[in-house]
């Protein structure tokens, strides 16, 4: 299926917001809006500052790690109908969205970036999904078990390779599953938004040693692989200070 990434990916981002207006009681750690038939609740406008950053730093970051290539043509930079996104730029560009909503409409960060961990991760396994489809982010050739018929890329190739696209949907799906299972369950704190930002870049992480796809590298590790140990680094930094600071309040 040609050009089936957009269309997954825009569909899971609206599942996501829908998610965000659903009542409270729906959803674990969610914020209400502010009031009955007002303007969206603070989770959906933060989904909405947290998607405009993700997809800014989406394209920012592949762009950066592509420069010699749009270097020949600087339009090309905002034609994204013809793809390149980056997943760690997509991550940190979230993150900073949401980061200056909050500070924009001074409110904590913590219980709205719990608010969107389950969004997140539906967004995440949609993107492995999208790339299964059009034969994106594809394994290196393997043998044995551990290998799957990729869908024919550009050159109509098809090749046993490691499912990078199916086990990353899948590291994106299992914790989305333990998150819903919880229900009405309130997880400390920043627990939820951790559990999705670890399993997002350490799964993005460990999967990058097995990609096929050409990409840009340095010190000979792809640089995807870099900007996702750089997420989880960042993001577990940042729960232990939260956690600290919740220890001295």
């Amino acid at each position: 299926m040609s050009n089936a990434f957009p269309w997954i990916l825009t569909l899971a981002v609206v599942a996501g917001l829908a998610w965000l207006l659903l009542p409270a009681p729906a959803q674990p750690r969610a914020l209400p809006s502010r009031s009955a038939g007002g303007p969206p609740g603070a989770a959906f406008e933060a989904g909405l500052a947290a998607l405009a950053g993700g997809l800014l730093g989406a394209r920012l970051g592949f762009v950066l790690t592509h420069s010699a290539y749009f270097n020949q043509d600087v339009w090309e930079v905002v034609r994204l109908w013809r793809g390149g996104l980056s997943g760690p730029g997509a991550v940190l560009g979230a993150v900073c969205g949401l980061g200056l909503f909050a500070i924009a409409s001074r409110q904590p960060v913590w219980p709205l970036a719990d608010a969107l961990a389950a969004p997140a991760l539906l967004v995440a396994a949609a993107a492995w999904v999208g790339c299964l489809f059009d034969a994106c982010a594809f394994g290196l050739p393997a043998a044995g078990p551990f290998r799957l018929p990729v869908l024919p890329g550009p050159m109509q190739v098809r090749l046993p390779r490691w499912p990078t696209q199916a086990a990353g949907a899948l590291a994106c799906l299992a914790p989305l599953l333990f998150l819903l299972s919880r229900g009405a369950t309130a997880l400390p704190t920043g627990v939820p938004s951790l559990v999705a930002l670890l399993s997002i870049s350490l799964s993005g992480l460990a999967l990058s040693f097995v990609r096929g796809d050409p990409a840009a590298a340095l010190v000979g590790m792809r640089l995807e692989a870099l900007g996702w140990t750089a997420v989880a680094l960042l993001s577990m930094l940042a729960f232990a200070l939260h956690r600290k600071a919740l220890q001295r309040a």
